[in-house]
C-alpha cells in the first residue's frame, strides 16, 4: 500500500496544491528563529518571537491548476522571492520569479525576467536585493532587486543550468551541464566580481549526469556530481578548478549546509544525513526520510512528509537523535491582507482546504496509520519520535527502497523540479537575453 502511496504522491496533481499533502520541502531560518518553510501545500512564514506559522498559498503567482510547487526564499531586505519552475504554471503568462515585500499578501513579477524559465533561485544573506537564479542554460545575478541583471555563467545551447548558491561570505555558485556533458562549475567571490568557469568530465559510466552545488564556504564546495541514484559526493577546495571524488553514494544528494564551526552536513534521499565536522570525513548519524536541509545550532533541520515522520521538520544532531521541530499543528491562517490582494482574495478562499487537511491529521493512534504525537527528547524541539523505524526501509521488503522509503519518495518528487535538474541535456534554445 506505502509503494503505490509513494508513486502516486510523486506525480499527484494536488502536489504544490493547497490541497497537497502535508510534506515539509525546504527551510530558511534566520538565526533569530523567524524565516521561511517551504511546504508541498504553501509557504510557511514566521517572524522572530512568533510560536506559530503563517501559512500562504502557491496559487498567488501560479495557476489554479498547477502542479508543481514553487521554490522560495528570503532575501536580507525580507522580500520573499518565489520561483515558479514552469513557466506553463505562472500565474502571470511568461514570469517565473516573483516577489512580495509585504509578508506574501502583494505579490509582483520580477519585470527584469520575463521569458525566462527560472528554477532555481539564492538571495544574499547580508545584501538586500542581491540575487541569483538558474534560467535555463545561463545563471543570472541582481544586486537591485531585479531591475537588471547580469550573466554570471552560460552553459551554452543544449545546456543547463539547475544550481545556484550564496554562500554566508559571499561567495557565489552555479552549477550544471553543457550541451556535450561536460559538467559546468562557476564560481565568483561576490556576485559582482569576475566569475570563473571550470568544465569537468562527467563520472564514468554515469549518463544524463549532471551537477549541483550542496554546500558552499571560501573556495570550498561540496557537490553532486551524477544522474538520479548514482551520485558521486564531489569535493573542490580552490574554487571549482579542480575536484575530488569523495564518495559514491547509493542515492540522491538533495541539500547539504554548513554550520559556523565548519561542520557540514549532507542529505542523501532515503539513506542517510551525513556529518563531517571536519568536511572531509563523512559519517551517517540517521537514515532520516528527509526531503531538504538547512544546517545550524548543532543540528541539522531536516524537512519531512509528516505522514511518515509527524513533523514537517525536525532537528537531527550530532548522535542522530531526532526532535520535532515544525508540525501541521503549528500552522495558521493567512495574514489579514486587505481586498484586492493576492493574500486575502485567492489565498483566502483557499485555507478552508488547507484548514480541512490539517484537521484530519492524526498526530496519534494506531487507526490513523501516521506517526504518534511529538514528545518531549530534548533534542532541537520537543521532539517527534516515529512509529516506525525512519529510514528509508531500505531492508523491509515491498521494492527496493522499502515501503517507508517508497512514500517518502513522493514528498521528493514534489521538490525535483526546483532543487535538480536530472536529466540529459536537451537540444532547446538559448534564453532570451535579460
Amino acid at each position: 500500500m506505502l509503494l503505490l502511496l509513494g508513486w502516486a504522491l510523486a506525480s499527484a496533481p494536488a502536489g504544490g496544491h493547497a490541497g497537497g499533502p502535508l510534506a515539509g520541502i525546504d527551510a530558511h531560518l534566520r538565526d533569530d528563529g523567524g524565516g521561511v518553510l517551504e511546504t508541498s501545500f504553501g509557504l510557511l512564514t514566521r517572524a522572530a518571537g512568533d510560536p506559530g506559522w503563517r501559512w500562504i498559498c502557491h496559487e498567488a503567482i501560479t495557476t489554479p491548476e498547477a502542479t508543481l510547487a514553487p521554490r522560495y526564499v528570503e532575501d536580507a531586505g525580507g522580500v520573499l522571492l518565489g520561483v515558479v519552475p514552469d513557466l506553463a504554471q505562472a500565474g502571470q503568462e511568461g514570469r517565473a520569479v516573483y516577489q512580495s515585500a509585504d509578508g506574501g499578501c502583494t505579490w509582483a513579477a520580477v519585470e527584469g525576467l520575463v521569458g525566462q524559465p527560472v528554477t532555481a533561485v539564492a538571495a544574499h544573506s547580508s545584501q538586500p536585493g542581491a540575487w541569483l537564479v538558474a534560467a535555463g542554460a545561463r545563471a543570472l545575478w541582481t544586486t537591485d532587486g531585479g531591475a537588471r541583471w547580469e550573466v554570471a555563467a552560460d552553459a551554452g545551447v543544449g545546456g543547463t543550468i539547475g544550481s545556484v548558491a550564496i554562500a554566508t561570505d559571499g561567495g557565489a555558485w552555479a552549477a550544471g551541464v553543457d550541451g556535450s556533458g561536460a559538467l559546468v562549475l562557476a564560481r565568483a567571490p561576490s556576485l559582482e566580481a569576475t566569475w570563473s568557469v571550470q568544465l569537468h568530465a562527467a563520472p564514468a559510466g554515469v549518463e544524463g549526469a549532471t551537477l549541483s552545488v550542496l554546500a558552499a564556504a571560501g573556495q570550498r564546495a561540496w557537490l553532486a556530481a551524477g544522474a538520479t541514484l548514482h551520485d558521486r559526493l564531489w569535493i573542490t577546495a580552490d574554487g571549482g578548478a579542480t575536484v575530488v571524488e569523495a564518495q559514491a553514494m547509493e542515492g540522491d544528494l538533495v541539500d547539504g549546509g554548513i554550520e559556523a564551526d565548519g561542520t557540514v552536513w549532507l542529505l542523501e534521499t532515503g539513506r542517510a544525513v551525513w556529518r563531517a565536522p571536519d568536511g572531509e570525513r563523512f559519517s551517517a548519524v540517521t537514515d532520516w526520510p528527509g526531503v531538504g536541509l538547512q544546517a545550524g545550532d548543532g543540528l541539522a533541520r531536516v524537512t519531512a512528509f509528516a505522514d511518515l515522520t509527524g513533523s514537517l521538520m525536525v532537528g537531527i544532531d550530532a548522535d542522530g537523535a531526532v526532535g520535532h521541530l515544525v508540525g501541521p499543528l503549528d500552522v495558521e491562517g493567512p495574514a489579514a491582507c486587505i481586498e484586492g490582494t493576492a493574500g486575502r482574495d485567492t489565498c483566502l478562499p483557499l485555507w478552508a482546504t488547507v484548514q480541512a487537511n490539517l484537521e484530519a491529521w492524526q498526530p496519534a493512534g494506531s487507526d490513523s496509520g501516521q506517526a504518534p504525537a511529538p514528545e518531549d527528547t530534548g533534542v532541537g524541539g520537543t521532539g517527534a519520535p516515529p512509529a516506525q523505524e525512519p529510514g528509508c526501509g531500505c531492508a523491509t521488503g515491498a521494492g527496493p527502497l522499502g515501503p517507508v522509503g517508497a512514500a517518502w519518495l513522493g514528498a521528493v518528487g514534489l521538490a525535483r523540479a526546483g532543487r535538480r535538474q536530472k536529466r540529459a541535456p536537451g537540444p532547446g534554445a538559448r534564453p532570451p537575453s535579460p
